[in-house]
């Protein structure tokens, strides 16, 4: 009975040894393929760390002064310093880096250490001697109760040139823009500058900081500020035309500008507007003073008791006067085709007023005087005579005629007198007395009954 109990016991042992060994098998093989897949990972980790194109390295604290050491570095790391792997592993990092750098650095890597991952832009020295500016992310992480600071990195000298490169132009832009006389501006989405350029000082006495953050209205009357409004339109491109409207300027008074811009948008939503604006003072002033000009010549023009009128190039009539309305019948209407001058006269003296006009074109400025025949209303006949000038600068002439019609016919009445009293009066000297007397009364005002 004791020798089967104790067979029974036996048989129970190995039994529980034989379970405990297929566990431990089990659990091996677990182990071996856990392990065959850490090495897989470590391979495509390894891959990943030597084949990506940016630079990778590993570092290890010293866990004093915040210096470190390169324990390990990747081929594109090798490839841009110029250094093989070997010379990299267990180099100080300090001796890569640019001295300006150095402080900087070990200032990054002591809070990595401390609070997580940080970025930095530092240069590191290649070994024929140049730099290379590269932008770190360090990663901090622990093995084996370990520190250690994972730093990938990307070159950045194309950046660094295309930012340098945007500065340039930033600041060659900037320089332009401050030094035209155009004002550029930019306002925001509720209406407020939030630029404007220093050539708003010269063209209203505003500097730049007492305009920013206020809007438009601010510096405009409200009633020109309405009339702006009701004006301004924008196109389907978001432009608007130009405009010309008053500001306020610095003393009280007012400036004239003009200013074209377009709409800034985002996503379809409107940010801004932006444009440009040009002091036209001076050209509104000039512009006033001549319609004033004009105004006064007009009123001596259409009042002047004498014919005139205003001839282009070819003898057409382009302006003329009450007095030469009535001397000539013609009047210039807006829609109809002009006349020439030569058409009022008649056919013999067309060919003279030809030959006048003739010698201004050609360079004499005149005043050249002809006498000329008219077409007059009714049928009648007008001897009329005309001073031209040639207006400066233009292919215009200006005609002044005066009708002399009835001085002419007082003369001719004075020849036909005379020629009587010679057929009557033999004696000369008494002839000539009276015709002494004759032109002692041309001389004086013609009568009223003379026709």
């Amino acid at each position: 009975m004791r020798v089967e109990n104790g067979e029974r016991g036996g048989g129970r042992e190995a039994e529980y040894l034989r379970e405990r060994c297929r566990e431990l098998e089990s659990l091996l093989q677990q182990y071996q393929a856990q392990a065959e897949e850490w090495r897989e990972l470590a391979r495509v980790v390894w891959s990943l760390f030597e084949d990506y194109d940016g630079v990778i390295f590993v570092l290890e604290p010293d866990g004093a002064g915040g210096s470190a050491a390169v324990i390990n570095a990747n081929r594109a790391m090798c490839r841009l310093l110029g250094r093989p792997q070997e010379a990299l592993k267990e180099m100080p990092l300090v001796e890569l880096l640019s001295p300006a750098d150095r402080r900087r650095f070990k200032a990054m890597l002591a809070k990595t250490l401390g609070h997580g991952s940080r970025q930095v832009e530092v240069d590191l020295l290649q070994a024929a001697g140049g730099k290379v500016p590269v932008e770190l992310t360090l990663i901090p992480y622990d093995i084996r109760d370990r520190r250690r600071v994972l730093c990938l990195g990307r070159d950045i000298t194309a950046r660094q040139a295309a930012e340098e490169a945007l500065r340039r132009s930033e600041e060659r832009y900037r320089t332009l823009i401050e030094n035209i006389n155009d004002v550029v501006f930019s306002i925001d989405a509720e209406g407020r500058f939030d630029y404007i350029s220093p050539a708003m000082e010269r063209a209203t006495g505003y500097k730049p900081e007492e305009i920013i953050g206020k809007s438009l209205p601010s510096f405009m009357t409200p009633e020109d500020y309405e009339d702006l409004l009701g004006r301004l339109t924008f196109d389907e491109k978001g432009w608007h035309a130009p405009m010309e409207f008053r500001v306020l300027d610095g003393k009280g008074g007012f400036r004239f500008v003009r200013t074209s811009g377009r709409q800034l948008l985002e996503d379809g939503k409107l940010v801004g507007i932006t444009g440009n604006m040009t002091d036209i003072t001076d050209r509104k002033l000039a512009e006033e003073a001549l319609r004033e000009s004009e105004e006064r010549y007009r009123v001596v023009f259409e009042t002047t008791g004498t014919a005139m009128c205003v001839m282009e190039k070819g003898g057409r009539i382009a302006y003329a006067n009450q007095e030469f309305e009535r001397l000539t019948g013609y009047r210039t209407e807006e829609g109809k085709a002009a006349r020439s001058l030569q058409s009022l006269l008649l056919r013999e003296d067309r060919r003279l007023l030809e030959i006048t006009l003739e010698r201004l074109y050609s360079g004499e400025t005149g005043p050249l005087h002809l006498e000329c025949r008219l077409r007059a209303p009714g049928g009648r006949r007008r001897l009329a005579r005309a001073n031209l000038v040639a207006i400066p600068g233009s292919d215009s002439i200006v005609v002044s005629m005066l009708d002399i019609t009835r001085e002419k016919e007082y003369e001719r009445a004075l020849e036909e007198n005379a020629q009587r009293l010679r057929d009557f009066l033999p004696d000369a000297h008494l002839l000539e007395g009276i015709e002494r007397q004759l032109r002692g009364w041309d001389q004086q005002p013609v009568p009223s009954g003379v026709r």
